[in-house]
Parts: structure tokens; C-alpha cells; sequence
């Protein structure tokens, strides 16, 4: 704001200011937390990685960035399809390894 707004402008102008000061610290409190909690999932990483058990996963970083923006339904609908078409994938994988036991089984038997 400049002294010629402050001293001769809108006397509102003054609070507006203000309160975009305040919603730029908010938002920018928000932006350093975030990238605070990156920061501590990186190390959480590297630390849980080099101090892992033997024979031990390694654990990974995370694949996507945190979601902020709640999801749109379009993007919902599209997550539950593809947790539908997953079920439906483990489910066609377990009756196949039950077949091929069966198959087998039948195959022990005839020898």
C-alpha cells in the first residue's frame, strides 16, 4: 500500500490489505507445512530403508503428490470402477489357482 492510499484512499483499502496479508501468511503457513510433511516422509524413507530388517521390503516414497482439493464425483466414480475392476481381477486370479489345483489334483490321481 502506498503512502498516497494510505493517507488520501479509501479508508476500507487499509483492511483489505490487512486481510490479504493475513490470507498470503495463512496460505503460506499451509504451503511450509506441507512441504514439511514431504520432507518428513522422505526421511522417514531413507532412515526406515537403511535401518530395515534383512529380507525386508524397502519402503518406497509415495507414488502422487497429497491430494489438497477434494475429488470431483467424476473422480470418484472413476476410483471406485477401478477398485471394482481390481476385486473382480483377484477374484478371476483366485478361482484360477483353484482350478489349476484341481487340475492338478485330478492329474496326481490318475498316475
Amino acid at each position: 500500500m502506498t503512502y498516497e492510499q494510505y493517507w488520501h484512499g479509501d479508508t476500507m483499502m487499509a483492511a483489505a490489505y490487512r486481510e490479504k496479508w493475513e490470507i498470503d501468511r495463512d496460505n503460506r503457513n499451509a504451503e511450509l507445512w506441507l512441504q514439511g510433511a514431504y520432507v518428513y516422509d522422505a526421511f522417514g524413507v531413507v532412515l526406515g530403508n537403511a535401518f530395515k530388517k534383512k529380507g525386508a521390503k524397502p519402503l518406497k516414497y509415495a507414488e502422487q503428490p497429497y491430494r489438497i482439493r477434494p475429488m470431483t464425483e467424476a473422480e470418484k466414480e472413476a476410483e471406485r470402477q477401478k477398485e471394482i475392476e481390481q476385486t473382480y481381477a483377484f477374484f478371476d486370479s483366485l478361482v484360477a489357482a483353484q482350478d489349476a489345483a484341481k487340475e492338478k489334483l485330478k492329474d496326481g490321481n490318475q498316475d
